[in-house]
């Protein structure tokens, strides 16, 4: 979880320690109630009882603490409420996720104690942070929503933050879901023509640049089943008064224009994963193709595409250990649903699969690579398609994207899972 979400928040307290008057306006879409279901974390006082989610994957609970430490009821400068998960599943996606949780309650905790308890000022009845959660499940993501009710007199503050989990359990943003680098300028963009069809409830005097410099696509945002929910802090683009405030934003605002009319969106929803797979094991070597990728190439492709199917595995796959094992059948079949040709074989220098017998055992490794490729260009011929763009880095959401080089890459129409497979990856 990361510290720079909550920088917004810090700043909001120090406005309503002021005083300030917040411009009033037309409501805004509403804060979500957030439910509060419950379990103890480690090592915390546990407050009102515990609740398990309907389908036992999770648990929360609510916990009281009193500030500065050492501190009861009675003498405490400062209250803090909080409702947060613990995960049940007891495997490695789980364990990951509650260390997420932890670390933001570590978060928390450093911000009540260097933050919070230094804005009260004295003579306060009361100076509180009530914390509660709500989880969601969209499209193969879990997402964790937050939400903070500050109080330090008579002064209140909402904030909602999120951490939004893939299915191994590993925190990740909005643009490596999307598929997009330096994805925040389009965002920002589609944000502003909303807030402009609705100046009546919007503020109608910002720029495209305030707006990026707002959004937060790690922890203010949720995936939903057509698309992303972003998330605002009060008086950011609306009246504070309003609160918080979400916006919605449809998936397919952020394909390239390209998308719909020469290559068919779902096309392009299936075949993105593949190619920015494919794209990271080329650009190891430098590698193109025209035809079937090298050995090489292929073994770095599969065990990427291996490690990406739905965790825990389900039959026929298995996993032992650190390893997952694939039957001969189903490995083969992942691999010709996007290439022409047959695989071309294991590469031992790749040292991430071995072939067994009947089945292939692959190194659980995660899935996912800090390459992206992105198209800006797209042209058919007959039953071709060929799509030009850029193979692009990035180590982390606060990373720049840097180009690694040009690429085209060649689709046959009429064949494959997505109706397209692959022919040529030239890196140019």
């Amino acid at each position: 979880m990361q510290k720079r979400a909550f920088a917004a928040l810090l700043a909001l307290v120090l406005l309503l320690l002021c005083a300030c008057d917040a411009t009033t306006g037309p409501s805004a879409t509403a804060t979500p109630e957030l439910q509060a279901t419950s379990s103890p974390l480690p090592e915390q006082t546990p407050g009102t009882g515990s609740f398990v989610s309907e389908d036992g994957s999770y648990s929360l609970s609510t916990n009281v603490v009193y500030f500065p430490e050492g501190c009861t009821q009675e003498n405490a400068k400062f209250t803090l409420t909080y409702t947060l998960p613990e995960f049940l599943g007891g495997d490695d996606r789980s364990e990951a996720m509650n260390d997420s949780v932890k670390l933001y309650l570590e978060d928390l905790f450093e911000r009540v104690n260097e933050q919070y308890l230094a804005s009260v000022p004295e003579g306060a009845e009361i100076a509180s942070d009530e914390v509660s959660a709500q989880i969601s499940v969209s499209r193969g993501y879990t997402n964790l929503i937050i939400s903070e009710h500050l109080t330090i007199g008579e002064s209140l503050q909402d904030h909602i933050s999120t951490i939004v989990f893939d299915d191994r359990g590993r925190e990740t943003g909005l643009e490596a879901i999307a598929g997009l680098v330096d994805g925040a300028p389009l965002v920002a963009q589609l944000v502003y023509n909303r807030m402009d069809q609705q100046r009546d409830v919007y503020f109608s005097d910002m720029t495209m640049e305030q707006i990026e410099e707002l959004l937060d696509l790690y922890n203010a945002f949720a995936v939903t089943d057509n698309g992303f929910k972003l998330y605002f802090g009060a008086g950011t683009i609306a009246a504070e008064v309003e609160g918080p405030i979400w916006m919605d934003i449809a998936a397919s605002d952020l394909y390239p224009s390209f998308v719909g009319d020469v290559l068919p969106a779902k096309a392009y929803v299936e075949l993105m994963p593949v190619i920015d797979r494919l794209a990271a094991a080329s650009a190891v070597n430098f590698e193109s193709f025209d035809g079937s990728p090298s050995a090489y190439v292929a073994t770095l492709y599969m065990a990427d595409a291996v490690n990406a199917l739905p965790y825990p595995p389900k039959a026929p796959i298995a996993q032992d250990g650190d390893t997952l094992i694939v039957p001969e059948k189903e490995f083969l079949a992942l691999y010709e649903a996007y290439f022409r040709g047959a695989f071309p074989g294991i590469d031992d220098s790749g040292g991430t699969i071995v072939k067994d017998g009947a089945s292939y055992r692959v190194e659980v490794a995660g899935s996912g690579s800090d390459y992206h490729v992105v198209f800006n260009e797209a042209q058919s011929v007959d039953n071709m398609i060929s799509l030009k763009g850029s193979i692009v880095s990035a180590t982390g959401a606060d990373t720049a994207a840097a180009e690694v080089a040009s690429v085209e890459v060649d689709l046959v129409a009429g064949e494959g899972s997505a109706g397209y497979r692959i022919t040529s990856l030239m890196i140019l």
